[in-house]
């Protein structure tokens, strides 16, 4: 007698719906799990940059100002040059020539749009952050890091006058519907 080897229709159908019923819930949650990866990395990156200004003004011992520009272009920059009165801001982190008045000289991230990501300030406009010589003191600040995938994905980035900068998940104004788990309310 011959044995027949291979599967039945029903077998193969089965595996095929179970596989589709995995792939449904399992494809939503991958795609919150990268949204939250790249808030977190991009919120980094903000935390880093103002991090490193508050180094700069007391390494310097001048004053530092981190340029936040927020929104679909959102970009950042630090430079030491005093305020522009006709735009309010002492670089432009938009600008690439570095022959330009405001060229942000010390550091430049020219967009976030690779990390998916938005900056957000609370009034979603250009904010700029005086890290002072000496003391590296600054204002308590909140930027915002949304996911630009993802609206309720997002975390914020607080400055604290003399510690360094935290993630934090904002209740306020940037709050996001769902925080980050892991991270302190500011």
């Amino acid at each position: 007698m011959k044995s027949h080897r291979g599967f039945t229709l029903i077998e193969l159908v089965s595996v095929l719906m179970i596989m589709g019923i995995a792939l449904a819930i399992g494809v939503p949650r991958l795609a919150e799990f990268m949204a939250r990866h790249r808030v977190v990395g991009g919120a980094e990156l903000v935390r880093s940059m103002a991090n490193f200004a508050r180094s700069e003004a007391a390494r310097e011992s001048k004053d530092i100002f981190l340029v936040i520009t927020p929104g679909a272009n959102s970009c950042m920059g630090i430079t030491n040059k005093a305020v522009d009165a006709a735009t309010g801001r002492s670089c432009d982190c938009a600008v690439a020539d570095s022959t330009k008045a405001n060229f942000c000289e010390i550091k430049r991230v020219a967009s976030l749009k690779g990390e998916r990501v938005e900056l957000r300030t609370t009034t979603n406009a250009s904010l700029q952050i005086q890290f002072a010589k000496l003391t590296g003191e600054a204002a308590d600040v909140r930027i915002g890091v949304k996911s630009a995938d993802r609206a309720n994905v997002g975390t914020a980035i607080q400055t604290l006058p003399l510690a360094p900068a935290k993630i934090c998940n904002d209740k306020g104004a940037l709050k996001s519907t769902e925080p980050i788990v892991g991270f302190p309310d500011c």
